[in-house]
C-alpha cells in the first residue's frame, strides 16, 4: 500500500469517527431529554400550594416540576421560595408579615410541606408578622378617613401670581 492510499485510509476512518460520534451524541440527547423530562414529572410532578384562612380554602395552585423542585426541595434558594411562595399569597389580595421559607414560618406552622400529600400549606392564621394588628385594607381605609390638616383647596380660590410672572398651575376656567 502506497502513501496516498495509506492517506485516504486514515481520512475515510477519520470521517467514520467523525460521523459516529455525531450520530452519538445526537442519538444520547433525543434519548436523554424525554428520559429526564418523566423522571422530573414522577419525582417533582403534582405538587399544589394550598393558602388557607380560618379554615377556609383561599385557594390552591398548582405547581410545575421546576417550582415545586425549587420550593419543596431543601437545597433551592430561599429568596427564590419565598418570592414564589409570597406571589402564590399576594395574588389572592393577602399580605403576609413573616417570610414563608423561614424557619420561623415552619416553627409557628405558617408553612407546612406535605410530603405525602404533595402539598405545600400556608395557613395565614399563623402568620406573626407584623401587619397582623390590622390589615392593609383596614389601614388605608383609616388613611383616608384621617382629617385634613387645614382648610382643603378649592379651584374657587384664586392663585397668587408667580414671582417670575408666569400664572401658576391651577384649575382652568
Amino acid at each position: 500500500m502506497g502513501p496516498i492510499e495509506q492517506a485516504v485510509e486514515l481520512l475515510r476512518q477519520a470521517v467514520e469517527n467523525l460521523i459516529t460520534a455525531f450520530l452519538g451524541g445526537l442519538l444520547g440527547v433525543l434519548v436523554s431529554k424525554p428520559v429526564l423530562t418523566r423522571w422530573m414529572q414522577w419525582r417533582w410532578g403534582g405538587w399544589e400550594v394550598e393558602v388557607t384562612q380560618q379554615g377556609e380554602l383561599l385557594t390552591r395552585e398548582p405547581l410545575t416540576p421546576e417550582e415545586a423542585r425549587m420550593v419543596v426541595s431543601p437545597g433551592g434558594s430561599r429568596r427564590r421560595k419565598s418570592v414564589h411562595l409570597k406571589g402564590v399569597i399576594s395574588g389572592i389580595g393577602h399580605r403576609i408579615g413573616e417570610d414563608p421559607a423561614s424557619d420561623r414560618a415552619h416553627e409557628v406552622g405558617l408553612t407546612v410541606i406535605n410530603h405525602a400529600s404533595r402539598r405545600v400549606q400556608i395557613n395565614l392564621d399563623r402568620d406573626p408578622g407584623p401587619h397582623r394588628r390590622g390589615s392593609h385594607t383596614e389601614t388605608i381605609v383609616a388613611t383616608r378617613r384621617a382629617p385634613a390638616p387645614g382648610p382643603l383647596p378649592t379651584g374657587d380660590q384664586p392663585q397668587p401670581p408667580a414671582e417670575n410672572g408666569v400664572e401658576a398651575a391651577g384649575p382652568s376656567r
